[in-house]
């Protein structure tokens, strides 16, 4: 689990981060980002029935996301809110794969420290 400080709650972040986030695409999903001005970097994740009509496939999904982002959490900049748009082949990918994904899309962007 993320701690509370580093997770994205309101809707009203997550529609701004939609309209104005820049999205970054991966191998196991989109990474929509935008800086926010706070010097925390917080994470949401979306994860729709297009994914998988099962609410356990969905589930672990989101899971894998929130683990590669616990993992990933200390060596990404401060300061942005991040967006994981799970896309329908992150179900049957690894912990391991998903993770390797986001640290190359991070490095990519210049935001890791």
């Amino acid at each position: 689990m993320l701690p509370k400080k580093n997770r994205l709650s309101e809707e009203q972040d997550f529609e701004k981060l939609k309209k104005e986030g820049k999205i970054v695409p991966g191998r196991f999903f989109g990474l929509l980002k935008k800086e926010n001005g706070t010097g925390v970097t917080r994470f949401g994740f979306i994860v729709s029935t297009k994914v998988s009509k099962k609410a356990v496939e969905r589930n672990r999904a989101k899971r894998l996301l929130r683990v590669s982002c616990r993992n990933l959490l200390k060596e990404v900049k401060e300061g942005f809110d991040f967006l994981l748009l799970a896309k329908k082949n992150l179900s049957q990918a690894s912990q391991e794969q998903v993770q390797e994904d986001l640290k190359t899309i991070l490095e990519k962007e210049n935001l890791c420290k």
